[in-house]
């Protein structure tokens, strides 16, 4: 499948909330509070007009969402990132590509070197998709596994 992948825009917001709130992302997630709409949107707004943030949409060849990559910068090398694919693109290889082309991106319009991922041990589709992605682990920590890859550019 052709993923082609711009920039987030206030018109994603509703996606977005209807993705992060999908309740097999709330489990492997963090925070696993349902997300109220009104909370979203407010947070999203300010996110898009953070410069310590970046939003990727990914789109298939119909123009569907398919997933969304956030990056929140952290110091002049390294940023953390963070994944949401759209429930029904879900078992479709979207993860691993959405990934890689992000972070593909990310390094070469940021500059930055660095890009860490944190996962909850338990998310095994996720620990094998950033894998699969080039990344590599590097400590375990409260059931949380930190994984880390390196652009050599």
């Amino acid at each position: 499948m052709r993923l082609t992948l711009r920039k987030a825009t206030r018109q994603d917001c509703d996606d977005l909330y209807r993705f992060r709130n999908d309740p097999l992302t709330r489990k492997q997630s963090f925070n696993q509070q349902e997300i109220l709409y009104e909370e979203h949107c407010q947070w999203f707004e300010q996110a898009l007009e953070d410069i310590q943030r970046v939003f990727y949409i990914g789109q298939n060849d119909k123009n569907e969402k398919c997933g969304v990559v956030r990056f929140d910068i952290r110091g002049e090398s390294f940023a953390e990132i963070n994944v949401i694919v759209n429930p029904q693109s879900r078992g479709q290889g979207i993860g691993r590509q959405l990934i890689s082309q992000t972070c593909s991106l990310f390094f070469a319009e940021t500059k930055r070197r660095l890009i860490l991922a944190r996962i909850k041990e338990t998310n095994s589709a996720s620990i094998f998709v950033f894998q699969k992605a080039g990344f590599v682990e590097l400590f375990r920590y409260n059931e949380v596994i930190a994984f880390i890859l390196l652009s050599f550019n």
